[in-house]
């Protein structure tokens, strides 16, 4: 069947194929398996799942089930993204995350739009440019390789204008040369004319519409740059050996409708509508409840030691330590120098600071930074020495030590880390520190074949440690490929990669995050506005039970260097700005802290949790949105719009209480907006030149603008104990619900 921007086949069980194509192609499973192979790399697709392939990407089809085949035209997907190349990395095989299931959504609404009546076309191409925005969007990096760009724009160039009166006086203008040096270039890095090869883009072109649709010779010839019906005539026989008309009699197949109509009956499950627009959550004061798990207090990121002796940072390090109820303080060890020069003031005044607030550490050692393995050994020694002195139990007790080593394992590489890290367990062991020695604080790549690797040659490690962050990390050709991840349930999928490595691989320790960060880029307006503290809320929640720890990357901007990001506000992730104004993030982590010690419930929106006194209850819920195109299609986001976000629907929340006593309540109500606790978007609407505009006073008006929005209700329960709370958030609010008895 026949699609402007896609086109469609199905592929039934039997067909085994081997294809390399010169247009993008993507399967989706609709009933069995399909397997697919390419170098390097292997995958099974079921119902609902996709995979996809790139122009010149090999790969073979065993096809044991019904799939989808979409084809999307190499010129056509240059056109509608401006000309530039695209490399698709797309597989959603055996993940079913929000991306994911929009893909699956638009595909199915496709093919289902191919077998309308009046509207097909329309529905056809608008559900086709739909499928090419989210593989864009969601699925793509801007080139395909780093060889010989000038090579690859050309390429581009002449797919996206073969169609046109395309001269080489004109394309050597394009590209700001001589015809004569042009001609020359081209026919030594394509080894043919410039001519031929423009005449070999069309008649391949020419030939895919022949075998698509009943045009007239003439048309088709017209519609793929050719002058004249004469012109193309010589030039497809001279290629392909045929006329056009004997070509499309040879070639064409038909299609089997019956066959293609039942392939609407297993088209279904992936266009479920979620109308998330109201939620509502049944508690029962009478139901018990277990204890709440506060693990997102477990552990915080204070940079590095030499950062905390800075001026101002250890003053705001304790309050939000205080204020934000953190257990256990991940700081590097750096007071050391591979010059033999070591600063034995900073690390006793760091650990004496906290010890004196009954602080855990893990003390992170960076090997990669480690030019001499003996001579780092000696002085750890050093450093165990002194600390079980000084400190005695209150830190060999509370210190653990964390071996950071992000890179591509080799044997040798794996060798040299565990080596050095058991000698650092033996120093430790020896001068009586209790805590296990982790690492190696690794990003957990696409396939997760990296941490296949070390976790293989972990298994008898206490605890493995990852950092999470919006990357993509594949390989193809032999190269590195980052891709920046759209989907928000990045930070649950690649733990969950790596939980089940590494149970397959008979890892029995446990698995740490020792650093969430939430961006591809340090520095973004999101982080100042409330997104940032709704986003928080959201990822807490969505690991409850299942994660030990979520830490910021860097959860204050001081620990950034001041001498670059001096400004009130920087775009940075911290939750408290440099000037120590409070941003939302800092209330979502409050919020999270006012909870009480029984949990009643929780999923990825809400969190409810009551006191041992019946009636008491707090909870916290938020309505964070993804943010869209617009913002992943900026490399660096300065400028707060709504524009960032294509849904910005309100949600309510409704509260249904049963079996409360009979009596008086009071409400009370927390609310961070960007419209109230945002101090970032006040200070915009002050519309000061700079920062040398802004002083004390302004000072004291940005820190109370921080503050979050208050209200109080009074509510009366009769004797049936029923009670209905409503709470009604625009898009990425967050608010903090406090409901107690009154008398």
């Amino acid at each position: 069947m026949c699609m402007r921007s896609v086109e469609l086949q199905i592929i039934r069980k039997g067909v085994r194929e081997s294809k390399c194509l010169k247009d993008y192609r993507l399967y989706y499973g609709l009933s069995g398996e399909c397997i697919v192979t390419w170098d390097g790399g292997k995958a099974v697709i079921r119902k609902g799942e996709a995979l996809a392939f790139n122009p010149n990407e090999r790969h073979s089809i065993d096809c044991r089930g019904i799939v989808a085949c979409l084809e999307i035209g190499y010129s056509e997907m240059l056109r509608l993204t401006g000309y530039r190349k695209r490399w698709i990395v797309c597989n959603t095989c055996g993940n079913r995350n929000e991306n994911a299931q929009e893909l699956a959504k638009t595909i199915e609404r496709l093919m289902k739009a191919s077998y309308e009546g009046t509207y097909r076309d329309l529905l056809v191409e608008k559900y086709s440019l739909d499928l090419v925005f989210l593989l864009v969007a969601n699925y793509s990096n801007n080139i395909f390789s780093h060889v010989d760009t000038r090579k690859e724009e050309i390429e581009g160039y002449i797919e996206g204008h073969f169609r046109d009166d395309l001269s080489l006086d004109d394309i050597a203008e394009e590209f700001g040369v001589t015809p004569q040096y042009f001609s020359r270039y081209f026919k030594d890095s394509f080894d043919i004319t410039f001519l031929k090869y423009l005449n070999g883009v069309r008649l391949r072109h020419a030939a895919e519409e022949l075998l698509k649709n009943d045009w007239a010779v003439l048309r088709v010839a017209m519609d793929n740059g050719f002058p004249n019906a004469s012109s193309f005539l010589r030039e497809f026989k001279n290629a392909y050996g045929m006329t056009p008309n004997e070509f499309r009699k040879n070639n064409q197949q038909t299609e089997d409708v019956k066959e293609d109509l039942d392939i609407l009956k297993l088209l279904s499950e992936a266009l479920e509508e979620d109308n998330g627009a109201l939620r509502v959550v049944e508690i029962d004061d009478e139901k018990e409840c277990g204890l709440l798990d506060e693990y997102w207090t477990n552990i915080v990121n204070l940079a590095s030691m030499t950062i905390l002796m800075k001026s101002g940072v250890m003053e705001q390090a304790d309050q939000m330590i205080k204020d934000l109820k953190f257990k256990r303080a991940r700081i590097t060890l750096d007071a050391y120098d591979n010059a033999g020069k070591h600063n034995f003031y900073v690390v006793d005044k760091t650990m004496g600071f906290f010890v004196s607030r009954q602080m855990d550490v893990i003390l992170v050692i960076d090997y990669r930074g480690i030019d001499d393995q003996e001579s780092y050994l000696t002085y750890f020694k050093e450093q165990c020495i002194r600390l079980s002195r000084k400190f005695g139990m209150a830190v060999q007790s509370h210190t653990s030590f964390e071996i950071l080593y992000n890179t591509e394992y080799t044997k040798e590489k794996l060798e040299s880390y565990h080596r050095f890290r058991k000698e650092v367990e033996e120093i430790a062991k020896a001068y009586r520190f209790t805590g296990p020695v982790v690492g190696p604080g690794m990003l957990v790549d696409e396939s997760g074949d990296n941490f296949r690797r070390f976790a293989r040659a972990a298994k008898e490690m206490e605890a493995i440690t990852i950092e999470v962050a919006p990357y993509a990390i594949h390989r193809k050709n032999g190269e590195v490929f980052i891709n920046q991840v759209t989907d928000s349930g990045y930070v649950k999928e690649q733990y969950d990669m790596a939980q089940r490595i590494m149970r397959e691989e008979g890892c029995l320790g446990e698995l740490w995050i020792v650093s969430w960060k939430d961006r591809l880029n340090d520095v973004d307006v999101l982080n100042e506005t409330s997104y940032m503290g709704a986003r928080i809320i959201r990822s807490v929640l969505e690991g409850y039970g299942v994660y030990k720890s979520l830490p910021l990357n860097m959860p204050l901007d001081l620990l950034m260097d001041e001498t670059v990001f001096a400004k009130t506000f920087n775009g940075l992730s911290g939750v408290m700005t440099v000037n120590g104004i409070q941003k939302p993030s800092y209330h979502a982590y409050k919020f999270l802290n006012r909870q009480d010690r029984l949990l009643v419930k929780v999923d990825n929106g809400y969190l409810i949790t009551k006191s041992d006194n019946r009636g008491f209850y707090q909870i916290l819920c938020h309505n964070n949105k993804k943010p869209g195109y617009r913002y992943y299609a900026m490399e660096t986001v300065m400028e707060y719009s709504d524009d960032l976000f294509e849904d910005t629907t309100d949600t309510t929340f409704r509260f249904v209480f049963r079996n409360l006593n009979e009596g008086d309540y009071l409400l009370k109500k927390r609310y961070v907006s960007n419209e109230s606790g945002c101090a970032y978007l006040k200070y915009k609407k002050l519309k000061y030149v700079d920062d040398s505009y802004i002083g004390i006073g302004e000072n004291r008006f940005l820190k109370a603008s921080a503050e979050p929005e208050m209200s109080g209700e009074i509510l009366h329960v009769g004797k049936n104990g029923d009670l209905v709370i409503e709470c009604t958030l625009k898009m990425n609010a967050f608010a903090h619900l406090h409901l107690l008895p009154i008398g």
